[in-house]
């Protein structure tokens, strides 16, 4: 009996589900999967064998006027695309660990078809949109609008330099961008 697959709900979930299909991945990827309670998961979910892979997609405007003051701006579009979607991992990381059920659908009645090893090793993923044009207009060095990040140790507040992320790397989560992720549309990037 075939899978029934969510196709994702916005235009740049759409994209992440279907560079899955595309790929290798189609056999162990499911996006929007959800908890017990009956929300969502994440934005997409890969298993394979111990590997877990959850991604987080998110997109904001917020950086695509041409009056955008980045001092006010940057922190704003951060704190909604990039660190809200950090802690969900992190939570979803929690949510896979305990072993509670995952389901294909908000109502819980198709369960998810592949078991999480109690021993999975999980790859947490944001997919950040909205900040290429203007991270490209902010310094003309950076030709492909992409976000540029650093692990290092947790840092009590983010630095505030537009397009640099800090990321913690006693916890990492991977950070792509609508440019690291070739995803070309203009209603996103």
């Amino acid at each position: 009996m075939p899978v029934l697959k969510s196709d994702g709900v916005t235009p740049t979930e759409r994209h992440l589900a279907d560079l899955c299909e595309r790929s290798f991945l189609k056999l162990w990827s499911y996006p929007n999967p959800f908890k017990e309670d009956g929300k969502e998961l994440c934005d997409l979910i890969v298993v394979f064998d111990k590997d877990i892979l959850v991604f987080f997609d998110r997109e904001s405007q917020r950086l695509k006027r041409n009056d955008v003051d980045l001092s006010v701006e940057w922190p704003r579009w951060r704190k909604e695309v990039v660190d809200k979607q950090i802690k969900s991992a992190i939570g979803a990381e929690r949510y896979l660990k305990s072993g509670r059920p995952i389901y294909l659908d908000d109502r819980k009645q198709v369960e998810f078809p592949l078991e999480i090893p109690s021993d999975a090793r999980i790859h947490k993923i944001v997919v950040a949109h909205g900040a290429m044009e203007a991270c490209r207009a902010h310094s003309v060095d950076n030709v492909s609008g992409s976000l540029a990040i650093a692990y290092g140790p947790p840092k009590v507040a983010p630095m505030t330099e537009p397009f640099f992320l800090d990321l913690d790397k006693t916890n990492p989560v991977h950070v792509f961008d609508s440019q690291n992720l070739s995803y070309r549309c203009s209603q996103v990037c």
